[in-house]
């Protein structure tokens, strides 16, 4: 369908942070404002510095990870104790060096309280961007985030690039950046963390055997101890517990729809459209034995040329909205899975 996103920025709200990649892997409304902004994001902040930064070996980051380590050794690997806040602590630190090369210092600095805050969906998703009310009282969290990001190093000699229409100075674009920050990064990562360290078997059945079979690697599952197969472990398991499950758009024209069960029907421009991520991961047409955690008889479909794994709105590597941060997202998550599985060697789940 041809769609249009909703916006989702209350600084600027004819500009639209998160356009939608259509089946094809085409994203039309990724131009203007938008396209400058991610054309600039991908030069200053996610490029092959952001990437050397992200690695295990990084000071910060083995700060980092040896404290989740020390808590998945205490817990067994069981994400319970200490461990959830380790990762948290981890994912926080090693993104914020990663990509704006901040060392956030102390958990009792002003620096590290407001990451945390902002790693609240609450907070800094549903309060700022749904009710507009954290933007409107000058939370001093948003503030302590928007002076850290406007003095990083990367964006010291920030400049407006005159090729492209509707280039942000650097006030705009780190307004920008900001909600990328919020809705992304921190609420992507963290999520598809805990989906890859939960105990499955943990989780009660009340809720349901569909959200109990999609957490947690399976029972005995060995990983890998090669990083680019540990990567198909990670995409399998955001194919099967989508961090971002789906995206809300409107038509921007009158569109006609088979829906099981129903027939044809007519839509005008306009009518909301939930485009859902999870019902693609799940659907056989495009995976053999969909329902299965089978990241390397999935290989082919979630990485390289043949992908169609889109749960980076993109269609594998294809589509202008690709997400910028997929590759550092993914590398993080790995140094992740090896500190807690080398850390509990006889847990359900080592290294085979």
């Amino acid at each position: 369908p041809r769609v249009k996103p909703q916006a989702m920025t209350p600084a600027f709200p004819s500009e639209r942070l998160f356009p939608l990649a259509l089946a094809n892997g085409n994203c039309p409304a990724n131009n203007g404002a938008h396209l400058a902004f991610r054309r600039q994001f991908i030069r200053y902040l996610m490029n092959e510095q952001t990437m050397a930064r992200c690695a295990h070996t990084e000071p910060i980051l083995q700060q980092a990870l040896s404290e989740v380590k020390v808590a998945a050794k205490a817990t067994r690997g069981d994400y319970a104790g200490d461990l959830p806040e380790a990762v948290r602590n981890y994912i926080l630190r090693a993104f914020f060096w990663a990509v704006f090369e901040v060392d956030l210092g102390q958990k009792s600095s002003s620096e590290y309280k407001a990451a945390v805050w902002s790693s609240s969906a609450l907070n800094a998703v549903v309060k700022q961007y749904m009710l507009g009310i954290t933007s409107a009282v000058k939370q001093p969290e948003l503030l302590t985030l928007q002076h850290l990001i406007m003095c990083c190093p990367p964006l010291k000699d920030y400049k407006v690039d005159a090729s492209l229409p509707e280039g942000p100075d650097k006030v705009r674009f780190v307004a920008q950046v900001m909600p990328v920050v919020f809705i992304a990064a921190l609420q992507g990562i963290p999520t598809l963390a805990r989906a890859l360290l939960i105990d499955k078997s943990s989780l009660s059945d009340a809720a349901g055997s569909d959200s109990a079979w999609r957490k947690g690697l399976p029972k005995g599952f060995m990983l890998p101890r090669d990083r680019e197969k540990m990567r198909l472990v990670v995409l399998e398991t955001c194919r099967l517990n989508p961090p971002v499950p789906e995206t809300v758009a409107v038509l921007t024209q009158r569109e006609t729809f088979e829906i099981s069960g129903v027939g044809k029907r007519s839509f005008p421009a306009g009518t909301p459209l939930l485009l859902s991520y999870s019902n693609t991961a799940l659907n056989e047409k495009n995976y053999k034995n969909a329902t299965a955690f089978d990241p390397y008889g999935h290989a082919s479909s979630l990485w390289g040329p043949e992908s169609i794994f889109n749960g980076f709105n993109g269609v594998g590597d294809k589509g202008d909205r690709l997400c910028p941060g997929r590759d550092l997202s993914i590398e993080l998550l790995i140094n992740l899975l090896e500190a807690v599985h080398s850390a509990t060697p006889s847990s359900a789940n080592s290294f085979a």
